[in-house]
This record gives structure tokens, C-alpha cells and sequence, in this order.
């Protein structure tokens, strides 16, 4: 396993090796990158970087080639993984709260909303029985 190397994070690195991976003809400008998690013990894995690209259609290229190709991606001998961007257009996290009481499941994207259906329906719901739904 291929340990963590400083300024392997770099948009510029970043650049090079999705260039080197997907063999493209050309550079894919990336806006700015970062590894996330604890900083690891030499011989572990390396942590995770995210990235963000100055194009959506070189992401969109990007994850369809990693999709199509057929078999593990490799950067000069080790596995690598190519997923997409889990945020909104916004920047805001996107974020999904499934929240199951008495066999009834209800989905918010809203943490507030959640927040306000727990305290409803599970936290005090109305002495007469009756949930209050909104």
C-alpha cells in the first residue's frame, strides 16, 4: 500500500493524476483540493481527497469514464475511487434524515423540520393520542 505524500493533494496533483488516470489530452483545471480525516501512520492507507473542478463537464467526463472503464482505476500501481459530488449547487451539504416511529418512516432534507417532526409526533406528541402532522 502506497503511504500519504506531501503535496499529493494539491489542485496541481490533483490535475496530474486525473490526467494520468483517465489518460486524457488534456489538463482538467481543478478549483482547489484537500485530504479529510486524521492524518495517518506511515503504511496506512492514505486519507480521501476531495476535489473541485473548474468544469462540471470534466466531472461529468470524469465520472462516466470512471464509471465505463470496466475495472479498478489505478494511479501508478494502487486502487483508486472516483465518486460524485454529494453537495447541493449551493455549497450547503446535502444531507437526507430518515426518521422511523412506529413502523412509519418519514424523509426530511431539512435538519429543522426533522427536528420539529421528532419533537411532535415523538417527543411530545398531544395527550388525546392524535399525532400532529404538519
Amino acid at each position: 500500500m502506497q503511504c500519504e505524500v506531501q503535496g499529493s493533494s494539491t489542485p496541481e496533483a490533483v490535475s496530474s493524476l486525473l490526467k494520468e488516470v483517465f489518460r486524457l489530452d488534456r489538463e482538467v483545471r481543478v478549483e482547489r483540493s484537500h485530504r479529510i480525516g486524521p492524518v495517518r501512520n506511515a503504511g496506512d492507507r492514505p486519507r480521501v481527497i476531495i476535489a473541485r473542478l473548474n468544469s462540471e463537464g470534466d466531472a461529468e467526463d470524469i465520472l462516466r469514464r470512471a464509471r465505463s472503464g470496466g475495472g479498478q482505476l489505478r494511479y501508478r500501481g494502487s486502487p483508486i475511487a472516483v465518486f460524485p459530488d454529494y453537495t447541493t449547487r449551493r455549497g450547503q451539504p446535502s444531507l437526507k434524515l430518515r426518521v422511523t416511529h412506529n413502523n412509519v418512516e418519514k424523509e426530511f432534507v431539512d435538519a429543522t423540520k426533522a427536528m420539529d417532526y421528532v419533537k411532535k409526533i415523538i417527543l411530545f406528541p398531544r395527550e388525546d393520542g392524535e399525532q400532529r402532522l404538519n
